[in-house]
């Protein structure tokens, strides 16, 4: 005969059994759907670039063309002042413009986009010697039922000028007019100087306004270039030297600086986006990039980037980006991005000119029998890649590579610098200051509350130390960063006289307490407690007396001085502090469980044989007690690690790499929550946080999986002593 209520019983275990089994499986496959979504986040940062072409037509070869906005169409610009506007799907004429200055072209200087994306602007130079600035201007608008027109305008700024008499043939010009008028022309002269003069709307065409730069070279100057406003002028040589002046309105206070020869001939030379670094090329193929050293003055190189077998002979840069496009004499065409070294392009199609859109998304290729292609080009990420992430860049304006995380600036034309290094370095570190404060309190209060403290104070000292895991992390960081911080600055001192004098105090205290015979068994810390609040006081009247003697009352003043250390307000030790605070609830309570579920009968054997309380619990009970402290002290540790609100507002949030305890520093987790709200939807820096994210989590894993491991062989250790 069945029995109905064993029947129920079985039932129940299995819908259980089913019921646990599913949860944890859901979990595991949370977790599992949590770990995927991140790495499908981040991984596109290291995908290759992409192109492929969209189109082709044949048309003439002109001096120069371009690109116009979403490259749908495409300038041609002939020698005799003709533009004609094409389709880039299928090469037909649109539109035939006519310059607004007549004659033959000699020769067509790109200038970038004059700081407008819609703007290509080119230096001419004319039969009859004079040099013009005309702006290409893209226009685009929107007709009544919603099409798209895009339109070419051609304006010319300014009335131009005159090549001098002893202008060298095929000189390089730099024309720049602003609306005003003002503006400068440069060009190499056949002395081998470089012509320089400033232009005003009624000033005189010589005199003050004129100047000659020159400078001792083995080889004559044969390419120029000048940023934006006029103030640095750049040029290069066939002997391979690089040579720069900076200009001032105060003679004395200018700089000239150049580079040892090294034969072979430069044949480019530009200024990438933002025209705080120089694009270099010649004859060997080499292209690399070069700036002028911020602390020494001189021209330096940043880095190589991929070079060619052959000579390069043309060189040219994006406009809104660090990238940097070159042709050989075979007709080969890379383009590299500077601050990754990242090989964004390279088609051997024997090409003869080239020219990328603006946003850098198109590049239309012209080649030897005149036929015109349009690529598109995918690189959504150049500036990522493992060196750049985690290893040592040397970014623009920068006196030697370094980890940095900078990502955002002032200005848009500065690069990006994502190195997560200093971020690592911040979570280390602040884990490990966190652990150094609170791993001992917590361990050492474990072992007394569980084996020497009272029973009736243990029933309440427990639930009191547990009680300090409901403090809200926001609550810490706030009293952290308003309350610790401005304290602990004016007393570094005292602060380092504390453990000291707790140490004394406690110390002879107890001396004092076991040399009378006093029996306090279990009530100890009733004798010892008040000693650490005096220990306190004392430190903060003697370290107050100490600095005054020796550190004239400002140590902090002191060791900047004398040792160079910059003291910040939100530092290590706040960090320290704060987040041991937060950590030791999680430490005590696992630490003191595993102390007190040491087998009752091995302490008591030990006791009965003669051991001390003291020497129960470090000889029995802590050997027994070690894989729950292990666990308890990783988990601790992984509490630390993940931390976000308290290091967020408590750090400073500075992205240093520093081994001292005085300087802030910024965590994968606090950066996580400073840069998310701002992070472009699929940018760089929004994948980049992903890939925080994803390290964050393979550190906590790996910490746990450790600690599991472990722990599981001490408790096959202690399971051999049962």
């Amino acid at each position: 005969m069945k029995n109905p209520n064993l029947a129920r019983i079985m039932r129940n275990d299995r819908v259980a059994r089913w019921v646990i089994s599913i949860g944890g499986l859901s979990i595991l496959a949370c977790m599992l759907l949590m770990v995927v979504y991140l790495f499908q986040m981040a991984l596109p940062l290291f995908y290759g670039p992409d192109h492929r072409p969209l189109s082709d037509f044949q048309g003439e070869r002109p001096l120069s063309f371009g690109l116009g906005t979403y490259a749908e169409r495409a300038y041609l610009l002939f020698s005799d002042g003709r533009v004609d506007v094409v389709s880039t799907r299928d090469g037909s004429r649109l539109k035939r413009l006519q310059l607004p200055k007549q004659g033959k072209i000699l020769r067509a200087d790109y200038g970038g986009n004059a700081d407008q994306p819609d703007v290509h602007r080119y230096n001419l130079v004319w039969e009859d010697n004079s040099v013009s600035m005309m702006d290409f201007v893209f226009k685009t608008r929107f007709s009544k039922n919603g099409e798209r027109q895009v339109e070419l305008h051609v304006v010319q700024q300014g009335p131009g000028v005159q090549l001098p008499p002893d202008a060298a043939p095929d000189t390089p010009v730099a024309l720049r007019l602003s609306p005003e008028g003002t503006g400068f022309f440069v060009c190499l002269l056949e002395s081998g100087a470089v012509y320089y003069r400033r232009l005003e709307p009624a000033g005189p065409p010589d005199g003050n306004m004129v100047r000659y730069l020159e400078a001792e070279l083995q080889g004559r100057l044969t390419h120029l270039t000048v940023d934006h406003t006029g103030g640095n002028v750049f040029a290069g040589t066939n002997a391979g030297e690089l040579i720069a002046w900076s200009l001032e309105e105060n003679p004395e206070r200018e700089l000239k600086t150049q580079t040892p020869p090294t034969r072979r001939p430069v044949t480019g030379l530009r200024l990438l986006y933002g025209e705080r670094s120089l694009a270099v090329a010649d004859k060997a193929g080499e292209i690399s990039a070069w700036q002028i050293h911020p602390t020494r003055h001189r021209l330096e190189k940043l880095r190589d980037l991929k070079g060619h077998k052959n000579a390069v002979t043309a060189l040219s840069v994006a406009a809104q980006s660090k990238s940097v496009l070159s042709l050989d004499s075979e007709g080969g065409l890379q383009m590299s991005f500077l601050t990754s070294g990242k090989l964004l392009l390279k088609l051997d199609e024997g090409l003869q000119d080239f020219a990328l859109s603006q946003r850098g998304d198109h590049l239309l290729s012209l080649d030897a029998a005149g036929r015109y292609t349009l690529w598109q080009l995918h690189a959504p990420h150049p500036e990522t890649d493992f060196g750049t992430l985690f290893g040592k860049v040397h970014y623009e304006g920068y006196p030697e590579p370094s980890y940095t995380w900078q990502s955002s600036a002032v200005d848009d034309d500065v690069e990006p610098k994502l190195s997560l290094m200093p971020l690592i370095w911040g979570s280390l570190k602040g884990t490990f200051y966190g652990m150094l404060f609170s791993l001992p309190l917590a361990l050492l209060a474990a072992g007394y509350t569980a084996h020497i403290m009272a029973p009736r104070w243990r029933a309440v000292v427990k639930p009191t130390v547990e009680l300090m895991a409901a403090v809200p992390s926001v609550v810490l960081g706030f009293l952290a960063a308003l309350w610790l911080a401005p304290r602990l600055e004016h007393h570094l001192l005292s602060l380092a006289l504390v453990p000291l004098l707790i140490i004394l105090l406690v110390g002879a205290g107890l001396y004092l307490l076991f040399r009378i015979g006093h029996k306090m068994n279990g009530y100890e810390f009733l004798w010892v407690v008040p000693l650490i609040p005096a220990a306190c006081y004392l430190s903060l009247v003697l370290g107050g007396q100490i600095q005054d003697v020796f550190f004239n009352g400002d140590l902090n003043l002191y060791l900047y001085r004398n040792l160079g250390m910059r003291v910040e307000q939100r530092n290590c030790i706040v960090i320290g502090i704060a987040l041991g605070f937060a950590v030791i609830p999680v430490i005590f309570t696992i630490a003191e469980d595993a102390f007190y579920n040491v087998p009752q009968d091995m302490t008591t054997a030990a006791t009965a044989l003669g051991s001390s309380r003291w020497q129960t619990l470090w000889r029995i009970a802590l050997p027994m007690a070690g894989p729950g402290i292990f666990a308890a002290v990783m988990i601790g540790l992984g509490r630390a690690v993940g931390e976000t609100m308290i290091v967020l507002m408590a750090t400073g949030n500075t992205p240093i790499m520093t081994l001292g305890p005085l300087n802030g520093m910024r965590t994968l987790a606090a950066n996580i929550a400073v840069e998310i709200p701002e992070a472009p939807y699929l940018s760089t820096l929004y994948r980049v946080l992903f890939l925080s994210a994803l390290l964050l989590f393979v550190m906590t894993f790996v910490i746990n999986t450790l600690a599991e491991v472990v722990r599981s062989r001490l408790q096959g250790r202690r399971e051999g002593l049962l």
